[in-house]
């Protein structure tokens, strides 16, 4: 493919430009979270609604490598990490709910939804986490 003018792609990139790569610490816990976030997605296959918990937890997994590359779209992340806040939030109103009024054959519902809320706090906080980063890396780069 031939360059445009002045050396760039004629085709722009759906990409935002390449920050400062994360430190080795923020790598190593990206990598872990990528792999937690790849486990947490294969065995959701075995979920009775995994139409919900396999994108949510596949989607935090890309943006660990998005995160990685140093290419996290900043806005995308924002606004993902906003709606599973909102859904860990509605989880915590039923379960407080559900707790006040439970009856011991619902334990069991109430237990899996404190899970499922506590993998919802924790996609929130990493994905805050990377996008709180990303834009601090972008301010003081001077870029956005």
């Amino acid at each position: 493919m031939k360059a445009g003018p002045g050396g760039r792609s004629p085709f722009p990139s759906s990409f935002p430009k390449k920050m400062n790569a994360p430190s080795l610490p923020e790598k190593a816990a990206a990598v872990v979270m990528f792999v937690f976030f790849v486990y947490a997605t294969v065995v959701q296959f075995n979920d009775p609604d995994p139409w919900v918990w396999v994108p949510l937890y596949g989607l935090a997994a890309v943006l660990c490598v998005g995160y990685l590359v140093g290419r996290l779209p900043v806005r995308a992340a924002g606004v993902y990490t906003a709606l599973v806040v909102v859904y860990a939030l509605y989880l915590a109103v039923r379960l407080a709910s559900r707790h006040l009024f439970f009856d011991e054959r619902e334990m069991a519902g109430i237990v899996e939804e404190g899970r499922e809320m506590l993998g919802l706090v924790i996609v929130a906080a990493w994905t805050g986490f990377m996008t709180w980063r990303t834009r601090r890396r972008k301010r003081t780069a001077g870029v956005g």
